[in-house]
């Protein structure tokens, strides 16, 4: 068994329902019959069914006018004792890797952290998965040898032309994460950072991509792209990655100062609300929640004054984004999303991270440490990455249809 995750951390469940605002309900097949049984259609906002083998389904289901019909008042589950295989699982998500290793997500809610609870170590899982299985004995086999079998697959690299293993993308995702975190001037903001890497990875790949191409005469992608070509590929953006970081830094900081006095010049911005732009005036207010779902209102200028991040907070940061690269299928990215998308999705991540440690700071001129630890909280918890992830692809993939 491995963990996608690097700290000791505990858990203890807080009773505070966070975990129940999700979109929708991941259901088995059994688990979906007893809906069924127990909720009226009528209830139903919309069901979608996905069939990952003949023997293998899952229903995702999402509820009218509220987050799960099952929340009581109180934020109090009203069938905790029959919940289903989701919801028994929270915070994990396990997943295999093409070995059969079980490798092993961890949410942050308000339950997990390193002081309080009991040490999610593998007896911890353990303790998890006998408690689903109970309410699905097969369920949990059969989806660990599917992703088993599925991440024995080619992968994207990338972008969607390219295509790698599984064990060589994870690894090339790592040492990106380390440029960033060792090689990014650590005096430029999180967000800047992610987007200098971006453009330099950019550039430099996709050069090196097309000289392969070439170098194997190829008509028509896809191209398979060797552990080797990686690494030799990956040596070369080092030679002088030092100084393209630092000049893209600067870029991305000049286009981010010059993106800010466009939105107080005109008097308007565009902002996420439940993950959907919205357009604002600047003298407008609006609502965030944070994780113990509390109201926190806003001023939509106030959200475009730069504040900094203390020592403490731009640390904590960058182990949360080292987990999210670890990660596998849910809480991180699918393997499937090329690494041109995945970057991109990450900087907008971060931008919606650092929205909300601003909101939360209130009155104070930094982000502090338990600013951002809530902010991770609360998009983490609702799986807000995945939504982003979903969308960049998305909007990707329509200005390329755009363009032909």
């Amino acid at each position: 068994m491995q963990f996608a995750f690097f700290k000791k951390y505990r858990f203890e469940c807080k009773k505070c329902g966070a975990c129940c605002l999700q979109r929708s309900l991941s259901l088995t097949d059994v688990e979906y019959q007893r809906l069924t049984r127990i909720v009226d259609h009528s209830c139903y906002d919309d069901i979608k069914e996905y069939n990952l083998t003949p023997e293998l389904h899952l229903h995702d289901v999402s509820f009218k006018g509220k987050y799960c019909h099952f929340i009581e008042e109180g934020k109090i589950c009203g069938i905790y004792e029959s919940r289903f295989t989701t919801c028994r699982l929270f915070p994990l998500f396990i997943t295999a890797l093409p070995n059969g290793e079980l490798l092993v997500n961890l949410m942050h809610c308000n339950g997990v952290s390193l002081s309080q609870g009991k040490l999610v170590d593998e007896s911890f899982v353990r303790r998890f998965i006998d408690e689903a299985n109970k309410a699905d004995p097969s369920f949990l086999r059969e989806f660990i040898s599917f992703r088993k079998s599925y991440h024995n697959d080619l992968f994207p690299f990338y972008t969607s032309i390219d295509r790698t293993d599984f064990w060589t993308k994870r690894s090339f995702l790592n040492r990106i994460f380390k440029w960033f975190a060792e090689r990014s001037p650590r005096s430029k903001s999180v967000d800047i950072r992610i987007r200098a890497v971006n453009e330099v990875l950019s550039e430099g790949l996709s050069i090196r991509l097309q000289r392969l191409f070439n170098r194997y005469r190829l008509v028509q992608p896809p191209l398979v792209v060797t552990s080797i070509d990686i690494e030799q590929m990956a040596d070369e953006l080092e030679k002088r990655l030092d100084e393209k970081l630092n000049k893209a830094c600067k870029d991305a900081e000049l286009k981010k100062q010059h993106e800010i006095k466009k939105v107080f010049s005109e008097g308007k911005a565009e902002i996420l609300v439940k993950e959907k732009p919205r357009m604002f005036n600047l003298n407008e207010s609006t609502t965030y929640s944070t994780p113990y779902l509390d109201k926190i209102k806003i001023k939509v200028r106030n959200l475009f004054i730069e504040k900094p991040l203390s020592n403490d907070a731009t640390q904590l940061f960058e182990d949360y984004l080292a987990e999210v690269l670890n990660r596998v299928d849910h809480g991180g990215f699918s393997m499937d999303v090329p690494i041109i998308d995945i970057l991109e999705s990450l900087f907008r991540f971060s931008q919606n991270i650092l929205v909300h440690a601003k909101v939360y700071s209130q009155e104070s001129g930094k982000i502090e440490k338990d600013h951002l630890n809530d902010a991770i909280i609360y998009l983490d918890s609702r799986g807000i990455l995945g939504l982003t992830t979903t969308n960049v692809v998305n909007e990707i993939s329509r200005a390329r249809q755009f363009r032909h």
